[in-house]
């Protein structure tokens, strides 16, 4: 993941001055020809339930005898 975040600096950020000093880039080489798909990420998840879909679950994990989860709602 750090690479990652790394590579997106080195891709985004022209100027060295910009760039913090423990902050190491590397070129990495590659074949553009290797690359044929597209890379999709999706953040859309269903990860804002409504609040009687936040109790249900809470009730599902309590009934379950799984309080520690149920908390967690």
């Amino acid at each position: 993941m750090f690479s990652i975040l790394v590579l997106d600096i080195a891709l985004y950020v022209n100027d060295s001055q910009l760039i913090p000093s423990d902050v190491k880039i590397f070129s990495i080489p590659f074949n553009q020809a290797e690359i044929n798909e597209d890379i999709t990420i999706n953040t859309n998840t269903n990860c804002q339930l409504s609040k009687e879909e936040i109790i249900d679950q809470a009730f599902k994990f309590h009934s379950q005898g799984n309080i520690l989860e149920a908390e967690k709602y």
